[in-house]
């Protein structure tokens, strides 16, 4: 290892893909916070494209590049933990390591056995359900040590934390960083964004951003909306995403004989440009680790309808109830819908806690102090 001075941080993340995009950017930034301590490796274990520009220029970027059945085991929590080729290679390359930063549970548990002594282990946690059943009783036991931390990244992950049985202060919570300014600027304006996407300036359109999956329940927005669109001729409803349950929508769109109200637009690389488009935001998520899509929103000035999780609960807290809604039940999505129609928001927010400082910021106090701090006191303690 290098010395108290110097410290190198190392950097894992189970998949470089184009889907990934999300959380290569939330590591990046962390990338970039760490930057002062030392030298910075990212280390990708399945993919061949980890969006490579997001890094500062001095970062050395490794792909083990993991073959198509391994990348395809590794989706089970199960199978990853019994991968020992993968755990030689890791073993190797985490030994030179201060600090090591690990995407996920799945990666914190795979190297608990090959953390060394004076290495420190700071775990970023997106998801909001957490679970520790696929893990054996000494990787848990590891993983509870007191070089292990958790970063979850909203309140809501950090309490999910807490509740499987990680302690209180192997727990913290750092909220995602968002590049504001890019986001404003790559935005297009209500006129263009409405042209492409064959709205007028007179369609009331209610909007949503993601992944069209299982958990999103986009499917219960679907038919909320066209229970509201009866009564609303102008009502429309953009989905800006694509995903697995795409066709299902689609066919799910033309049995409610919807059509001529909707758009699905599939993927899209920069989902946040269409925002403008929209008159408010609206989500039916199962669960959320981080309401990505919901803050961008808020950046655009949107009001937002929300369903009632945790994570939505705390963008209310903090932006207001006028401004953000909390719908109890599916009758509420309706009325709200109505109620933002006629009805002005109030001034825009400050959302400089979400921005890419604050996140920086956050981690670089919780590394230095967790990691930094304690090594060159206990370096200090062996030579008097």
């Amino acid at each position: 290892m290098v010395n108290s001075r110097t410290k190198k941080c190392i950097h894992i993340l189970v998949q470089a893909s184009r889907e990934a995009v999300a959380i290569h950017h939330v590591h990046a930034q962390v990338v970039a916070a760490c930057s002062s301590f030392g030298p910075q490796d990212v280390l990708y274990i399945s993919g061949d494209h980890g969006h490579e520009s997001l890094y500062p220029c001095q970062t050395t970027i490794t792909y083990l590049r993991y073959s198509k059945k391994g990348i395809k085991r590794m989706n089970s929590w199960k199978n990853i933990l019994k991968t020992r080729k993968l755990s030689k290679k890791l073993k190797a390359l985490i030994s030179e390591g201060d600090v090591i930063v690990a995407d996920g549970l799945r990666v914190s548990a795979l190297i608990s056995p090959l953390v060394k002594k004076g290495q420190y282990i700071f775990t970023i946690v997106h998801g909001e359900f957490v679970s520790l059943e696929a893990f054996n009783s000494v990787q848990i036991a590891a993983m509870k040590s007191s070089n292990f931390h958790y970063i979850g990244v909203s309140k809501t992950v950090a309490n999910s934390l807490i509740g499987v049985g990680f302690f209180g202060r192997q727990v913290h919570s750092v909220i995602n960083g968002i590049d504001i300014v890019n986001i404003k600027n790559n935005m297009l304006t209500k006129e263009v964004a409405r042209n492409q996407l064959g709205f007028t300036k007179n369609d009331y359109v209610i909007g949503s951003l993601g992944r069209l999956e299982h958990e999103k329940q986009y499917d219960q927005l679907i038919v909320q909306f066209s229970v509201y669109a009866k009564g609303d001729a102008d009502a429309r409803l953009l989905i800006v995403g694509g995903g697995s349950k795409y066709h299902e929508l689609n066919k799910l769109v033309e049995s409610l004989s919807i059509e001529d109200k909707v758009v699905l637009t599939g993927y899209k690389d920069e989902g946040s440009k269409y925002l403008n488009a929209m008159d408010v935001f609206s989500m039916c998520s199962k669960t959320e680790g981080f309401a990505l899509a919901p803050v961008e929103a808020l950046i655009a000035g949107l009001p937002l309808i929300l369903n009632n999780i945790d994570a939505f609960c705390e963008l209310e807290e903090y932006a207001g109830s006028e401004r953000v809604r909390i719908c109890k039940d599916s009758s509420d999505f309706v009325s709200m819908f109505e109620y933002f129609k006629n009805n002005e928001l109030p001034m825009s927010l400050d959302m400089t806690r979400f921005g890419h400082e604050s996140m920086r910021e956050a981690y670089y106090a919780l590394i230095a102090k967790e990691a930094l701090c304690r090594n060159i006191k206990s370096e200090y303690q062996g030579m008097v």
